[in-house]
């Protein structure tokens, strides 16, 4: 999962979502699940997801120079280069779920 490849698979989920038309972070939630998993979150992930970005967002606001190396390249005018670097951390954990690595 810390393959340089891996790491841009993230990379490019997190851009992919910060380029759609999803206007909450919920909405952006529902979509990264949608791509990886195929379904939407339950209440339960959706909270732990939300709460997982919020705690991202306000880590990589206090440490900038992480957030540059881990934001996609593609960062939308208005975003925080945080805020980017929080969507990546997000699609790596959902890239990490048993049930997107493992087919049963």
């Amino acid at each position: 999962a810390n393959d340089p490849a891996f790491f841009e698979f993230a990379q490019l989920l997190a851009e992919k979502i910060l380029q759609s038309d999803a206007t909450s972070d919920a909405d952006r939630i529902r979509l990264a699940m949608q791509r990886t998993l195929a379904r939407n979150p339950t209440p339960f992930e959706q909270t732990r997801l939300q709460a997982f970005l919020d705690a991202q967002k306000t880590w990589y606001r206090k440490n900038p120079q992480h957030a540059k190396t881990v934001a996609p390249d593609f960062v939308p005018s208005d975003w925080e280069v945080s805020a980017a670097a929080a969507w990546t951390a997000l699609a790596r954990v959902l890239l990490n779920l048993d049930e997107f690595i493992t087919r049963e």
